[in-house]
């Protein structure tokens, strides 16, 4: 009994990491402001919802993907820096020492792009309604949004939310990658970078190498205004599904890792 109360609550402790080292806040600022800077891009528009989902087609929207993995992503590598790693596994278990981290790293990209995106559109609200019911445009999102719903009952803000945490999602995802792969390379400016060379390479040469489904590229997968299936709920469980599935992988790796190292 003694020994499980002296055990460390990583999650705990992480997350006071992650509070007060102010990361998170960057986060949301770094993918407001690669939001921003599209938007100068994309010029002037009717409504908000035109401006969000036209950025998105830019190759220079990927730079959001900075600010999900800013916040947590580079932990791993902080703490084989400070030979940190060590004791802290020591006084507990592979398993719950990367879970924990693991964990914050999806959920804290996941609300920093939704963070980012709420502050993006509240800036544009300043100029521009954020819908204009009277379009054929609006229409189309209605219909054939997975969240379009929430555009038809008036919940507009609700609905920015949720379509940016599905792109959050894969921001995650790909964090969880870099998290990985700074186990090799333990170079904080690649970790931060990768995402945006991973979504890149994923959804322009693997898709189309393999001569895979439309369904596997995220760009279907984690956007909300395609969705992967004809039906809005089976296209939102199935980013979720594929979700969790990837952050089951990546954490089975990260510990098969952290033990060979040890």
């Amino acid at each position: 009994m003694k020994s499980m109360q002296t055990k460390p609550n990583y999650f705990k402790a992480d997350l006071y990491r992650l509070r007060h080292s102010g990361r998170f806040c960057t986060g949301m600022l770094l993918v407001y402001a690669a939001l921003m800077f599209n938007s100068l891009i994309w010029g002037r528009s009717l409504d908000v919802l035109i401006i969000y989902f036209g950025i998105r087609t830019f190759s220079t929207h990927v730079l959001v993907y900075i600010g999900c993995v800013f916040p947590f992503a580079t932990v791993f590598a902080e703490d084989m820096e400070h030979k940190s790693v060590f004791w802290q596994i020591g006084r507990g278990s592979v398993p719950a020492y990367v879970l924990s981290k693991v964990s914050l790293c999806f959920t804290s990209s996941v609300f920093s792009m939704a963070g980012g995106t709420v502050l993006f559109v509240l800036t544009c609200h300043l100029k521009y309604p954020l819908c204009d019911t009277s379009t054929n445009i609006f229409e189309f999102y209605v219909s054939q949004d997975i969240f379009g719903f929430l555009l038809a009952s008036g919940h507009h803000m609700l609905y920015f939310m949720a379509s940016a945490c599905l792109i959050g999602m894969f921001g995650g995802l790909l964090a969880l990658i870099s998290m990985y792969l700074s186990l090799f390379l333990k170079n904080k400016l690649f970790v931060i970078c990768f995402p945006m060379m991973g979504h890149y390479f994923i959804d322009n040469y693997i898709i189309n190498w393999l001569q895979l489904p439309a369904y596997f590229s995220p760009v279907y997968t984690f956007n909300s205004e395609a969705g992967a299936w004809d039906d809005p709920l089976a296209s939102f469980l199935y980013a979720c599904s594929v979700s969790l599935m990837g952050i089951a992988i990546v954490t089975l790796f990260i510990t098969s890792k952290i033990r060979k190292d040890l």
